[in-house]
Formats: structure tokens, sequence, C-alpha cells
């Protein structure tokens, strides 16, 4: 007993002394979390969903960029694309989210020939635009050519010349431009001043044609397809006695001739070849027709018109001209009621179509609308004067009713049954003439003599002011020799002309090769030139002409220079 007391003392005592002798380790302070500031801001166009604050370091933050409408979200300040965007908040941090104005893209074409200005656009191109900007187009016809604006199609409708447009969207828009022509005009009229002059050939060529596939006095040039360009219609060219058909080739706006005969109903038309072709608005629709005097050199056909309609044309026969083979033809309103009447001459058939409306034609002799023009004949019944080799009609004097030239054999081949040269037969509006009223071009009807040779038939007339002096002028040219010479008659007062071939030319200079001519300013200088209907001529190797150019004159100065 009394040992375990002692045991129980000394443990008491250990104990006591080690309490005494250990140091206790003290509990460390926590160090406080680090906190930065996040501060998020939108630039004009949108929102963000949160402006930041004040997060402990660590803090994820989640914020999302939100454009305004025609705005879109482009980046953050710091270059991040993404939205929305987890932020990890490790340091201090300003961004901001970067909006743009969406863009549309604004598309401007045109049709025809013109232009059309704004700002910053260059025509014809697409560019993109800012939303909600406002882009002013004005359209700017081609004033050389008489190319007329004729209104906005696409996106915006409108005949208004200035246009302004809000872009809110992608927009396209298309100008159209419009050359329009006046096909109630004389048949010279046309061809000489109106009509383009266009390289056959290259036609042929392009098309992958032989070449003289179209036939030279069987083509016809107008706007077809009323797209502002003119087109070309041909006849074929083949031997005589064959039947030939037609196509078109349609000017595409570039300068390209594409065959394409879906203009026309009746494809499988075929006739004679013609000598000559003329172009007129024969049914006042505004669209230009063709007349064709098929036959010829014995062979016999009936003349027919290219007529246009609703859908494009057909060919049609002109049953009331009689079978023939009419040498030339030509077009004029000579009864002055508003539409235009044909002439066929140089056949004992020679007559008027005359135009009652519509193309709806009546035929009437020659002689009966020209006084003192009828032949009585035993043999072949009674007949027009003889030798009208070629006609054309224009107001030669101005005073509002077409006039009609006659041209062709002299006296000395048809006494006094030819029209004895060059004649001119006054109109009055009635559209009836007097052959004692005539004028012509050289005193006493005497024969032309060009250089000591006697010339033959009047193949063409090509008339126009030659010298500025307000008188319309005449060219006519003649066979002589196998080739062809011009002769000049100079109108010196009204309806009195002059022969100035010796003095607008020279007379080793005029001996030519061709076939058709024109009188007209081809390259827009201010100075008539005397050409070829063709700015390009198939011709032998021997011809003096380089690359088979067109032969011209053009004049300078008061003569006729040589230049092709």
């Amino acid at each position: 007993m009394r040992r375990i007391s002692s045991l129980l003392s000394l443990l008491v005592l250990i104990l006591s002394c080690s309490k005494d002798s250990v140091t206790p380790t003290p509990t460390p302070t926590p160090e406080p979390t680090p906190k930065y500031a996040l501060v998020i801001a939108a630039s004009e166009g949108g929102a963000v969903s949160t402006s930041g604050g004040t997060y402990d370091k660590g803090t994820k933050v989640t914020v999302t960029a939100t454009p305004d409408g025609e705005y879109l979200f482009d980046s953050w300040s710091d270059g991040s694309t993404e939205n929305p965007r987890d932020i990890t908040v490790t340091s201090n941090l300003d961004l901001t989210a970067n909006f743009v104005k969406k863009k549309y893209s604004l598309s401007i074409s045109t049709s025809g020939e013109g232009t059309v200005t704004e700002e910053v656009l260059v025509q014809g191109s697409v560019s993109d635009y800012n939303s909600g900007t406002k882009v002013r187009l004005t359209a700017v016809p081609n004033s050389d050519e008489n190319w007329e604006f004729i209104g906005w199609t696409g996106d915006i409708e409108s005949t208004d010349l200035v246009i302004e447009i809000d872009v809110t969207e992608a927009k396209s828009v298309e100008a159209k431009f419009m050359r329009y022509f006046d096909y109630m005009v004389p048949s010279h009229f046309w061809k000489n001043n109106l009509m383009d002059w266009i390289d056959l050939f290259a036609i042929e060529e392009y098309n992958n044609l032989p070449s003289e596939y179209i036939n030279n006095t069987g083509h016809a040039i107008a706007d077809f397809n009323g797209d502002g360009y003119q087109d070309v219609m041909s006849q074929n060219r083949a031997q005589d006695g064959v039947l030939v058909g037609y196509d078109f080739f349609l000017n595409d706006g570039s300068g390209n001739y594409i065959l394409d005969n879906s203009v026309l109903a009746n494809p499988e038309f075929e006739s004679e070849k013609a000598r000559k072709t003329i172009v007129g608005d024969f049914n006042n629709d505004g669209k230009p027709d063709v007349v064709r005097p098929a036959g010829q050199h014995d062979y016999l056909d009936y003349s027919h018109i290219t007529l246009s309609g609703p859908d494009g044309y057909e060919i049609k026969v002109l049953d009331m001209v009689p079978l023939s083979q009419y040498h030339t033809l030509t077009s004029g309103d000579i009864d002055n009621d508003g539409d235009l009447d044909i002439l066929f001459t140089s056949t004992y058939e020679d007559g008027f179509a005359i135009n009652q409306g519509n193309a709806v034609f009546s035929w009437e002799r020659t002689y009966d609308r020209i006084a003192n023009y009828k032949v009585p004949n035993s043999v072949d019944g009674n007949h027009g004067k003889y030798g009208a080799w070629t006609a054309d009609m224009m107001d030669i004097n101005n005073d509002g009713s077409i006039d009609t030239i006659l041209g062709g054999g002299y006296e000395e081949q048809y006494n006094e049954n030819g029209i004895n040269g060059p004649t001119i037969l006054w109109g009055d509006g009635t559209g009836y003439y007097d052959f004692d009223g005539k004028s012509t071009f050289l005193a006493n009807n005497q024969p032309l003599y060009r250089n000591g040779d006697n010339v033959g038939n009047n193949d063409d007339f090509a008339i126009a002011d030659i010298d500025g002096d307000g008188f319309l002028d005449v060219v006519g040219m003649y066979s002589a020799n196998g080739g062809a010479v011009y002769q000049c008659f100079k109108q010196t007062s009204l309806g009195v002309f002059e022969d100035y071939t010796n003095i607008w030319f020279d007379s080793n200079e005029v001996q030519v090769g061709n076939t058709w001519i024109l009188l007209r300013d081809i390259d827009n200088n201010g100075d008539i030139d005397l050409i070829e209907s063709e700015p390009t001529i198939s011709r032998g190797a021997d011809d003096d002409v380089d690359n088979n150019l067109s032969i011209r004159f053009e004049f300078r100065g008061g003569v006729f220079v040589r230049v092709n």
C-alpha cells in the first residue's frame, strides 16, 4: 500500500517537471487574398453583360458582348474574338468590346451605252458599304452616240436620272440606256446618215462562215432586237438561179455579231437574190422592216418584205408587186400621209407600191404616178421610160416633199424613150410627179463622158451637202471600162446643178471598182467622206487598195483626196 502511494507521488513530480520545460508553437495568421479590378466597356454599336468590378484573384467572370441592330461584334480590345468569354482574374484588366457596322454589297451594272457616277464605286463594280450608308447614283448616257437613259431596274425601280439608296441590305441596281432610231425616213437617208458602217467580212470570220457568205446587195443593217445596237439581216450569196436563205447576226454590244435566227418566224424562207435592199418602218410600229426586190439577170421572183411583229420578224411576199427582176428600189413618204411608199424600177413593170397603212400596199405603174412618163409600145404594151437603173428619194430642195432621183441610160441609148441621164422629179407632197417638170444634172441631157470614155449605166447615188454651203449635192457612180467612175454635181442654187467633177476630183484618181457608195463623215472629223458601203471589200490581188480596205475619198480643202 505504502509502495503504491510512493509511485503515485513520483509520477506527479515527473509530470510537473515536464510541463515546466516545453514551449508551445504559435498558430500563423493567414495572408489576405489579392483583389483586382476588372473594367469591361462597350464601343459604339453594342453592350456588354457586365461592366466588371473588383474580384479576388482567380475569380472566373463570364461576359457577353451583344451588338445593336445593324452592328456586329468584332473583337475585344486585347485581340480575342471569343464571345461569350470566360475571364480568370489574375491582374487588373481593362477590356472593351468592339463593334462594327454591318456591310452590304451594292452591285451597279449598266445595259446599253452609258455610265453610273457615285462617290466611291467604279462603274460596274461590286463593293461593300456600312449599313445605313446613303449612296447617290447618277446615270450618264453616252450622248456622243445618242443613247438615252430610260430607267433603273433591280432593287430600285425609277426613271429619275439621280437616285439615292439607303444601304440597309445587299442591293443590286442596273442603269438601262437605249438608243432609238427613226426608221420613218427615206431609205437613202437611213443608209447614208443613220445606218452603222459594218464590216461584213469580219462578221463572217467571227461566225466561222466562208468568205462572201453574206450577199453584198442583200444585207440590211438596223436594230432588229430593240437593244439599241444595230444588227445585220443578211441574204446568203449564191449563183443566179439558186434560191437563198436569210440570217440574222445580232450585235452583242461589244461589236460581235452572233448568228441568231430566233427572231425570224419563218427561217425556211428562200428566194432569188436581190440587187438592192432597203430599210424602213413600213407598218408604223417603230421597228425596222426590210424590203428586197428578188430576181436578177432573167431569173424572176417576187419581191418580199421582212416585217416586224410583236414576237419577231416574218418574211412575206409582196404579191401585189409584179413578178420581175427589179434593178433597184427606194422608199419615202411621197404623198405625205405618214407612211413609207416604195418605188421599183428598171423593167417594163416599173411602179410604185403605195402604202395604205400598216404595210398594206397598192400597186400603181410609174406612168400613172409620173405625168408624161408613159412610153406606148405596140409590142410589149405600155411602160415607163427606159433606163432607170437606179433611184433614190430625198427632199433635195428642202420644201418638205420627197423628190425622186432617177439615173441610168442616156439619149443616145434610148432616144426620146429614155430618161436621158440623171434626173430629179420634184415632189409636191401629193405623191404625183411630172416628167416634163424634171431637172437634169447635165445641160441638154448630153451623154456623160469621163476622160474620153463613154460612161454607161448609173449604178448608185449618194446625196449630201459636200461643201457645207447649205445645198445638197449629188455624187453618181457610173460603169466605165469594167470599173466605175464618180461624177459630182454641185447644187449651185435651189434646183440648179453643175458638173463639179473636175473641180472636186483629180481626174486621174476617180477610176474605182466598187458597187455601192456612201457620203458621210466616217471618222467624225467634220469632213465628208465618199466611200464604199462596206468597210472591207473582197477584191482581187491586182486592186490598188492596201489590205482590201474600202475605197475612200475625203473632202479636204475643196477637193476629194484619196485615203484608201
